[in-house]
């Protein structure tokens, strides 16, 4: 199997495309599994051009058609038909959406009916797409969505990638015979069949109990407030299928795994705030000494206690 990631490595090179790996692999994994994602950036405008540059340039999404970029505020009200250029959804049969890639910034100064009728949108897409369906909402702004946004509206957000303005393209070697620019219905029909090699990639048992075994210590972490929607099982699964199949693997490995990990859980832990809420306050712990401990604990502290109580699998 040949890996994607590799491939798109150097035709974004080789475009002069301005973009780091790390976001370049969450757009892939994100459109491939279609799903919705969030940046989080230090300069808006920059990451915007570069994500543009990314899908109209490399790709050939039609700006303005296919890629759309929506600026949003507290007076926005949601039409998907003058807001996205999109047709309003009916019940029925499945149905075939134009593809459509949607950059939204300012979502988090969106009302909360906004936010819900987003959701409920995004759902009506999901119930009705074939799999043919090419619809990726990319949120960016410079703060986190975990606590910025409604609460339904984050259980459709898939991962949120940090994406600093710094370039740093992994060295490859430049194959000549590529071709250098993709119309958008051949980066369409890359990614369809990715989405059916992803429907073959083993997952054997030893993996799915690494999977599980990392839910569950953090359902039960000290820190974390309310566990893990019990979707973010089903969530794991889907994107280690998806991550072998970028990197030309059919089966997968452990490092998938943790990879998935730090991608999925950051946007889905919610952390304690209050140490009179701390269980071994019960025990006669010091709150003061509780509240210095919260002070300097945060999530990627969290997802890396975790990791490394659990042994990965040989």
């Amino acid at each position: 199997m040949d890996s994607i990631i590799w491939v798109e490595r150097t035709r974004v090179r080789d475009l002069g495309i301005k973009i780091t790996p790390n976001i370049l692999e969450a757009l892939l994994l994100s459109v491939i599994a279609g799903r919705h994602l969030s940046v989080v950036t230090n300069n808006v405008q920059a990451t915007e051009e570069s994500i543009e540059s990314l899908f109209v340039d490399g790709w050939g999404f039609a700006k303005g058609d296919e890629f759309v970029i929506v600026t949003l505020n507290f007076k926005s009200i949601f039409d998907p038909t003058t807001i996205f250029g999109l047709p309003e959804l009916a019940s029925g049969n499945t149905m075939k959406l134009e593809p459509r890639i949607l950059i939204l910034e300012g979502l988090e100064n969106t009302s909360k009916k906004f936010q819900r009728d987003l959701d409920d949108y995004i759902n009506d897409v999901a119930r009705l797409s074939n799999n043919d369906n090419i619809f990726t909402l990319i949120i960016l702004g410079k703060t986190t969505l975990n606590s910025s946004i409604d609460e339904v509206l984050l259980d459709d957000i898939w991962i949120e990638q940090t994406h600093e303005c710094r370039i740093e393209l992994h060295e490859v070697e430049s194959d000549n015979s590529m071709d250098k620019n993709l119309q958008s219905a051949q980066f369409i029909d890359l990614v369809i069949k990715a989405r059916k090699d992803s429907q073959r990639v083993v997952l054997v048992r030893e993996i799915k109990t690494y999977i599980y075994d990392i839910v569950i210590f953090v359902r039960t972490n000290r820190f974390v407030v309310g566990g893990l929607p019990t979707f973010v099982l089903g969530e794991f699964k889907h994107f280690v299928a998806i991550y072998a199949v970028l990197h030309g693997y059919e089966y997968v490995v452990p490092e998938m795994v943790r990879q998935a990990a730090y991608s999925l859980l950051p946007i889905r832990i919610h952390m304690l705030k209050d140490p009179q809420k701390e269980p071994s306050i019960q025990y006669g712990s010091d709150p003061a000494l509780v509240s210095q401990i919260l002070d300097k604990v945060d999530i990627p502290i969290i997802i890396d206690e975790v990791m490394g109580k659990i042994q990965p699998p040989i």
